[in-house]
């Protein structure tokens, strides 16, 4: 299987280099070289002879902010996947012919063993053996469609600590540990582990709170509903409703119609789950004005429109006029 030196950082205009991420990896990360750029950052893979065994060229792209004169230093962000030459001992970048980065490239990666989880509720205890300083350890997850995500984790003790909370409602996921020197990553994997379901939140974001509301206006309650982590969550399956005045609302949808008939204070809530174990995300209070003038002269247009369509009349027969018996 192919393996990939992946280099993340950031170059200025006047060659200095600052590294982020440094590191060995199978999968082929996305790189920035397919961007267009008047520049280039080379980097080149040599031996220990110093002889050169593998170049990329990166287009670079500086950004210099609002300022159209350039009169600031650009910034080039630099993101590359490129793959590992074997026999390289040494990774340099040259910017305009002038080395501005070089790191060694380990033989082999770090020592990595004996990897174990542990969960506690909503967390997870990652325990393992490594020769590296924890400031060169990483954690991943590996969800379900076969994602990397970053959860959140903490060093403490001597080992890493997994927030699963940070991963609710993706069910269960693998960690994974990586351990970087010199370039070169080891990496182990374990679990499955099980996060916790997703807790539903939501905001209203129609109509914004202490609004006014025309009289008899037909128009929408519009939610966002998320969890924790910010991801967007399904309407339907998150248990959710409407209530206005403590009445819940038939039109029980994300984008729900409303048209008040009365004028005064209205409460609109956004609940989760039953009348028992009701929880309130969000509300609002909207004030419906009253009738403008003439919208009371068009309704009482219409009810006397409606009075006349709604009387019977009467037929007239001559016929019968003057009959004796």
């Amino acid at each position: 299987m192919n393996t990939y030196l992946f280099i993340e950082g950031l170059l200025s205009e006047t060659g200095a280099f600052t590294l982020y991420r440094g590191l060995e990896t199978r999968e082929a990360l996305r790189s920035s070289s397919h961007f267009a750029g008047v520049a280039t950052l080379e980097l080149d893979q040599v031996d220990d002879n110093g002889d050169s065994r593998f170049v990329e060229r990166l287009p670079l792209v500086f950004n210099h902010g609002c300022d159209l004169s350039k009169k600031v230093i650009g910034q080039a962000p630099v993101r590359a996947a490129i793959p590992l030459f074997p026999g390289a001992s040494k990774l340099i970048a040259r910017f305009r012919g002038i080395e501005v980065f070089t790191s060694p490239i380990g033989r082999s990666g770090p020592k990595l063993s004996g990897l174990t989880v542990k969960s506690f509720g909503h967390q997870a205890i990652l325990e393992f053996t490594t020769d590296v300083m924890l400031d060169d350890v990483q954690v991943f997850a590996r969800l379900a469609d076969e994602r990397l995500v970053k959860p959140r984790w903490e060093a403490r003790n001597g080992d890493f600590v997994v927030d699963l909370n940070s991963l609710s409602g993706q069910g269960e996921v693998s960690l994974i540990v990586e351990a970087t020197r010199e370039m070169r990553t080891s990496r182990l994997e374990a679990g499955p582990v099980t996060t916790p379901a997703a807790e539903a939140r939501g905001l209203i974001l129609e109509p914004t709170d202490q609004s006014k509301w025309p009289y008899k206006k037909r128009g929408s309650l519009i939610a966002a509903v998320f969890d924790e982590n910010g991801r967007q969550l399904n309407w339907e399956q998150s248990g959710l409703s409407w209530k206005v005045n403590g009445q819940t609302l038939k039109d029980d949808r994300q984008v729900g119609a409303w048209a008040p008939s009365e004028p005064g204070d209205y409460r609109i809530q956004l609940v989760k789950g039953s009348e028992q174990e009701e929880e309130v995300l969000s509300e609002c209070k909207v004030e419906v004005l009253p009738p403008t003038v003439a919208q009371l002269k068009y309704e009482a247009l219409m009810a006397a429109a409606f009075q006349d369509n709604s009387t019977p009349s009467l037929t007239h027969h001559p016929q019968h006029e003057g009959r004796s018996t």
